[in-house]
């Protein structure tokens, strides 16, 4: 004590003579200048002794500071926040009033409280010690040192501490007995195989996560309001005395059953990922947000959870869920269960629906105006009515036998996957934020139009398509695709080519939706490189030979049911042949000359 106060007395007599301080770090020292509240009360552009001496808090956050050196005339500071700098060393060893410190995200590998004996709240998370000692900080409310190397951390002495935040460490057990304050423990992501709660009576918030596990006892803590215990070794969880549970996240353990009758006040209940083969929640009547897939669950009643807002039970032998007493329902997912159907016209607030991999015949959702992104993937729907939903921006259809899709309603559209279906013609000329189209693998498919004044949208790298959209333009192995409807056929040829090699681009949309009609024609040859001869089953009255940009290069009449026209003058290319027959309308062919 008598070499400190020495020290001290030789440092305040250098101050005193030189009056400025000597802050090397161009960074630190133009912080401090520039400090709110004003540190340099002159102006001067210097820190002297005198206004050192009077500051009580320094926040210099972010201000790309090397080291803090200077510091150490600032004898009276109470609050030093350093929170993302670049400071590898710290001597805060004169700093003796200081109450609150944060070094968080600097490259500190050692440092020394020994003289911090005020220290309330302590933040040295995100650096690089291996070694922390706190045990001279008697008074310590809260310890963050998370996301460091630390094997061993000793609480021992800090009887004050009401939360421990020592996650994403190397620590292996921890010693908690001395603490009869504790209200927050955290030691998520450690090498912990037990942990004992016993002496934490008024514990509320416990994360210990991502550890080894394999029991926890919560009977001496009644008061526990917050329990995430995933990614442990438990078999069992026994939740029985904690009434006051609001949030509870058990997944990725392999627990068999787990008992929430007891804790009415839950809020928010995660066990996903386990052996549970029943779950009984209707005396959860507080539940907003209820996870539970990857499990073993056959049944499943939610009539009781009126306050449901999230939902997600997928891959769990689900064959009916009812959803009639769910209002606040906003988010649901059920894919990989065996829903046979699903009604939803009772909740209007829903904006996220996932139901791919079920045996869905059919789906109303003309009473979900809210749906922002639909996955039907994997049913047997042939037909859906999207009219009211406007606001949908991401469709995932593929895999069912749809022989009508009607998306001009949807003027939002970003993404949408129509691939496997039974469709003969999709029109998303009305979607101009489309940036992402998936429409592989079907046999039926004839006509795209992809004309909606915004192609350059489907080449846009930075595009949100939702879950497992490819972005951009994608209609390959389409055996029988003739037309591609779309803004340029130059840009079309450049940017799309992950198309089937049977279509061709128009910008004519006509082209090809005349050909829609049930008229039966046939020409040959085809390739040709002069006569073409076309033949119907009733009288041709008119022929128009046209170019991929829809311009008419040959008209010709007719007045019998084979006609033939000359094409020898034409450059090799393709060509469209519009075949119109009396009042039964038209038919386009392409041709190939030669």
């Amino acid at each position: 004590m008598k070499h400190l106060l020495l020290n001290l007395t030789l440092l305040t007599s250098f101050f005193a003579s030189a009056q400025i301080v000597n802050i090397p770090d161009p960074n630190f020292k133009n912080a401090l200048l520039n400090h709110n509240p004003v540190i340099d009360t002159n102006g001067d552009g210097e820190i002297q002794v005198s206004e050192a001496l009077i500051t009580y808090e320094i926040d210099v956050t972010a201000k790309s500071i090397d080291n803090i050196i200077g510091i150490e005339a600032f004898l009276n500071l109470q609050t030093l926040v350093c929170y993302f700098n670049r400071i590898e060393e710290v001597d805060l060893s004169y700093n003796t009033m200081l109450q609150n410190l944060d070094l968080t995200s600097n490259r500190i590998s050692s440092i020394d409280f020994s003289n911090n004996l005020q220290l309330i709240d302590l933040s040295v998370t995100d650096n690089q010690l291996t070694v922390l000692d706190i045990s001279a900080l008697s008074q310590l409310d809260h310890i963050e040192c998370a996301y460091n190397e630390i094997t061993e951390l000793d609480v021992t002495n800090n009887t004050a501490l009401s939360s421990i935040q020592c996650y994403q460490n190397n620590i292996t057990e921890l010693d908690i007995s001395n603490q009869p304050a504790l209200r927050q423990l955290d030691i998520y992501n450690n090498l912990f195989t037990t942990i004992d709660l016993s002496q934490s009576p008024g514990l509320l918030w416990f994360n210990c996560s991502d550890n080894s596990i394999q029991n926890l006892d919560f009977s001496s803590n009644p008061v526990l309001f917050d329990i995430k215990c995933s990614n442990n070794l438990l078999t069992s969880l026994d939740v029985s005395n904690n009434p006051n549970l609001g949030y509870l996240t058990c997944k990725e353990n392999s627990i068999s059953s787990l008992d929430v009758s007891n804790n009415p006040l839950i809020r928010y209940l995660i066990c996903d990922d386990n052996l549970l083969t029943s779950l009984d929640v209707s005396q959860n009547v507080n539940m907003e947000l209820f996870y539970f897939t990857n499990n073993q669950i056959s049944q499943i009643d939610v009539t009781h959870n009126v306050k449901l807002s999230q939902f997600s039970g997928s891959n769990n032998p689900i064959s009916s869920v009812d959803f009639t007493y769910n209002p606040d329902l906003e988010t649901v997912r059920c894919d990989n269960m065996n829903l046979g159907s699903l009604d939803i016209s009772q909740n209007p607030l829903i904006y996220y629906l996932i139901l791919n991999n079920n045996n869905l015949n059919e789906l109303d959702v003309t009473n979900n105006p809210l749906i922002d992104q639909l996955y039907i993937r994997n049913n047997q729907i042939s037909s859906i009515d999207l009219s009211q939903n406007t606001v949908l921006r991401i469709l995932g259809a593929n895999n069912n036998p749809l022989t009508s899709l009607d998306v001009t309603e949807n003027p939002n559209l970003q993404g949408i996957d129509f691939s496997n279906t039974n469709l003969y013609a999709v029109d998303l000329s009305n979607n101009p934020s489309l940036c992402a189209v998936e429409g592989n693998d079907i046999d039926w498919l004839h006509y795209v139009n992809i004309k909606n004044g915004n192609n350059i949208e489907l080449t846009n790298a930075n595009c949100y398509n939702g879950d497992l959209i490819d972005s951009g333009l994608n209609l390959s192995n389409n055996p029988n695709l003739e037309f591609v409807c779309v803004d340029d056929v130059n840009f079309a040829i450049s940017n799309f080519t992950n198309v089937s090699p049977t279509a061709t681009f128009i910008e004519d949309c006509f082209l090809a939706v005349s050909n829609f009609e049930p008229i039966k024609v046939n020409f040959y040859p085809n390739p040709s490189n002069s006569v073409l001869n076309i033949q119907s089953e009733e009288p041709i009255s008119s022929i128009e030979i046209m170019n991929v940009l829809g311009q008419t290069l040959l008209t010709s009449k007719g007045n019998s049911n084979k006609e033939q026209v000359d094409i020898s003058g034409f450059s090799a290319g393709n060509y469209f042949v519009k075949v119109s027959v009396g009042n039964k309308g038209s038919k386009v062919l392409r041709v190939i000359k030669e």
